[in-house]
Formats: C-alpha cells, sequence, structure tokens
C-alpha cells in the first residue's frame, strides 16, 4: 500500500468518525476527502485502510455500554465507507484481479500451449485431431479466463469421453497448460 495514502487515511480517521454522526455529513466529508485523490485505484486504497482503521479504532475503544456513542460512530463510518466502496467496485477492478488475459500472459499461455502440444508428441499421442482441438485454443484468448478456462475444460473432456486420450494424458495436459493461472488440478469424472 502507499505510504502517502496509509498516513492520510490515519490523520482522517477521527474527522471521518466525528463527521458520522449523521449519514449525509458523514458522506459530504468523505466525499471531500476522496476528491484530492486522481484515481479510482488510489481512493480504493485510501477506502480500504480507512475501513481497517475504523474497524480496529472500533475494537481498541469499546466503552462496553449498550448504546455506546462512539460504538455508533465507527458504525455509521463503517456503512458510509462500504456505501463508497460498492460504488468504487462497479467500474473499478484493482490490478492483478483482472478478468482478462493481459498481452503477457497471452504469450504465456501460448508457450505453455505448445509445451503440452511438445508433450503430447513426445509421448508418442500423435492424432491430429488432438492437436488441433489444443492449438485451437490459443484463438480464443480473447475471452476472460474463467470462459476460456470452461473452454479448455469442456475440450478436454470432449477428448476423454471420445477415449481419443486417457485421463491420465488429459490431467497432464489440462496441469501444464494452467500451471502458470494457478488453477489447480483438474480431474475428470471415471
Amino acid at each position: 500500500m502507499n505510504e502517502i495514502i496509509k498516513l492520510n487515511a490515519e490523520q482522517f480517521l477521527h474527522k471521518m468518525i466525528q463527521s458520522s454522526y449523521h449519514v449525509t455529513v458523514a458522506e459530504k466529508v468523505l466525499n471531500e476527502r476522496l476528491y484530492v485523490f486522481k484515481t479510482d485505484k488510489n481512493r480504493h486504497e485510501f477506502l480500504s485502510a480507512l475501513r481497517k482503521l475504523v474497524v480496529h479504532d472500533e475494537t481498541t475503544h469499546n466503552c462496553g455500554r449498550p448504546n455506546c456513542g462512539h460504538e455508533k460512530l465507527t458504525g455509521m463510518s463503517k456503512f458510509v465507507i462500504d456505501q463508497e466502496l460498492e460504488l468504487l467496485a462497479v467500474h473499478f477492478v484493482p490490478s492483478g484481479t483482472s478478468k482478462e488475459f493481459t498481452d503477457s500472459e497471452k504469450v504465456e499461455m501460448n508457450a505453455k500451449i505448445d509445451e503440452a502440444l511438445e508433450k503430447l508428441q513426445n509421448l508418442g499421442i500423435g492424432q491430429q485431431v488432438i492437436f488441433e482441438e489444443i492449438e485451437e485454443l490459443k484463438e480464443y484468448l480473447n475471452l476472460d479466463k474463467k470462459n476460456w478456462l470452461q473452454l479448455l475444460k469442456g475440450k478436454l473432456f470432449d477428448l476423454a469421453t471420445e477415449k481419443a486420450v486417457e485421463i491420465v494424458t488429459v490431467q497432464m495436459i489440462f496441469n501444464t497448460i494452467t500451471e502458470s493461472i494457478k488453477a489447480g488440478q483438474f480431474v475428470l469424472p471415471q
């Protein structure tokens, strides 16, 4: 996390809590501070840091009485921060969580597909249909990762059910191709 954003959240914490006696006031104060940040990424980092600080403040300053005023203020602060985070989530995807393949990931997936094809060739499994099915996956890297992975599973499942390749070979192909996206192990039903 950016240290400047973290420091800004720490400095803003008490102003946020003190303004949380009414939703509209808390929203206004928070939006004024968010205006300082020019990117959604920075706004997201600020809100996340502020949310953690509010939760920490709530647990360390618990007055232990029912209807505690501080507990109400921190509860309202969390509510307003959560609303802003939800609005931001509609159009902001934090880096590293993209659902689309980046150009470098496409290059890496092409290499993994080639590696799987080479392994098949070394095993002596050289049916042209199998190579074409696997090679065709390269054309669909414009799909998001989830749909592409489903396509891969579907193609491999078809190859296994048609007895074109053994299940062990299908698992090897899947694991070779997906090891770079950490998709885990794929086990076909027997």
